[in-house]
């Protein structure tokens, strides 16, 4: 089973994601879910990989998401 570590630290409209391990089938849905639901009143979201092994098309599928529900609040994602 792969395992994947999520940390967030927000500092008023910025929130910052790190992440851990494998982004693969099936963490990428537990990797998406757990962005969104801390979305609200961010405009700025980083995402930082420092610590993933390994990122699958559906993590990539995630990514893209993500980049999509930023720019349709006017928002950004930075990797």
């Amino acid at each position: 089973m792969s395992e994947l570590k999520i940390s967030k630290k927000q500092e008023q409209e910025k929130l910052t994601v790190f992440i851990g391990g494998r982004i693969d089938t099936g963490t990428s849905a537990r990797l998406g879910d757990e962005v969104r639901e801390s979305l609200d009143g961010i405009t700025d979201l980083g995402l930082d990989f420092g610590e993933v092994s390994y990122i699958s098309s559906s993590g990539l599928r995630v990514i893209l998401s993500l980049h999509k529900t930023m720019a349709a609040k006017s928002g950004r994602l930075t990797v």
